[in-house]
């Protein structure tokens, strides 16, 4: 069971269910970066990554998807992600997606 706090001052707690979580397939690249992240998947040289790159592929992976579900059009993935399209394809070519 995960458990977080709702925003607001004495805020009841929120409880997160197992049946509330969707499994994603590993072929997933929103699935893959976020296993990453959580520290599940390692380098080849064993270690979990560091902060930065966690953050790094869970940005890829969940780029990459937004471009997949926009069919390929940046803007839209820009509008639905909720950032200025030139800082998107800026951080598309820091991320290697371009």
């Amino acid at each position: 069971m995960l458990s977080a706090s709702a925003r607001g001052a004495r805020a009841e707690p929120v409880v997160i269910e197992p049946r509330d979580l969707v499994r994603i397939g590993a072929t997933d690249p929103v699935a893959a970066g976020a296993a990453r992240s959580r520290g599940e998947v390692s380098d080849a040289g064993g270690r979990a990554p560091t902060l930065a790159e966690a953050l790094d592929d869970t940005r890829r992976a969940r780029i990459a998807s937004a471009v997949a579900d926009a069919d390929g059009n940046w803007a839209a993935a820009a509008r639905a992600l909720g950032v200025d399209r030139a800082n998107l394809h800026r951080l598309a070519r820091r991320l290697g997606l371009k």
